[in-house]
């Protein structure tokens, strides 16, 4: 059951307040996504507790478990695509409308509190590892090197063999960062998540696959949209959405490094 549903059926059990803040999520889906608790409080006319209060009614942890649900939700049930059944020849316009529909989608579904907050670990990090494996290794090179015009060192590992030795070296201080697209691709990404998560090293993911098994092992995860799976072009690449958002999360680590 999505989250719009499970607010509409917990109706009956919410206080006053409680249906305030519902109601008001109902109409503005992505506020979850975009607004910090406090100030969904504020516009939805109820208060943070009674927002905790709901998510704790609708079988959530608490309000961060809720807003990465909403997230999920709106990534894989969004409507509205771009239609490309073939009626428009244009190769130029169908690419580009296809990519600038899907960027566009970073504005909504990716809270920039939480880039922000993955911008201070980063800075704060004693050393980076990003994992990688066969095109999401491109990925993580491209931070790597991203992260080296700023002068931040870290190391890109897209061997998973290698990938174990640094799981168990990981630890407190430490930041591994992990792109996958789809969990099928990444069965061991749970068992290295485990071990550096009990050794004090702190594990950011990063996703296309909303439904992913994993998504409750990092301290913190976003789900980025999939092109290839949703846009009905399976030949466009989903590493262009991943190095944008790179670029986003390197202006706010350049920000902080400015303001300091």
């Amino acid at each position: 059951m999505n989250p719009i549903e499970k607010l509409k059926n917990y109706k009956p059990e919410m206080t006053k307040a409680e249906l305030a803040a519902a109601d008001y999520i109902i109409e503005n889906p992505i506020s979850v996504v975009q607004f910090t608790l406090t100030e969904l409080a504020e516009n939805s006319g109820s208060s943070n507790a009674a927002i905790i209060r709901l998510c704790q009614k609708m079988n959530y942890e608490g309000f961060k478990e809720f807003k990465f649900s909403m997230s999920r939700y709106l990534v894989s049930d969004r409507s509205g695509f771009p239609d490309n059944s073939g009626k428009n020849n244009n190769s130029l316009a169908s690419v580009t409308s296809n990519y600038i529909h899907y960027l566009n989608l970073l504005n909504e579904t990716v809270s920039l509190d939480t880039v922000k907050q993955i911008a201070a670990d980063i800075c704060a990090a004693k050393s980076i590892t990003i994992f990688g494996i066969n095109r999401t290794g491109f990925s993580a090179m491209q931070l790597s090197y991203r992260l080296s015009r700023l002068g931040i060192a870290s190391r890109p590992i897209t061997d998973n063999s290698i990938m174990l030795d640094y799981a168990d070296m990981l630890s407190q201080g430490d930041i591994c960062i992990i792109f996958t697209i789809r969990g099928k691709g990444s069965k061991d990404y749970g068992e290295y998540m485990q071990r550096m998560k009990n050794q004090g090293c702190k594990v950011i993911l990063f996703t296309m696959d909303p439904k992913i098994n994993l998504i409750k092992l990092p301290d913190t995860a976003i789900v980025l949209p999939c092109i290839s799976k949703k846009s009905g072009e399976a030949f466009l690449d989903d590493q262009a959405i991943f190095f944008v958002f790179i670029e986003v999360l390197l202006r706010e680590i350049s920000l902080r490094y400015t303001e300091e």
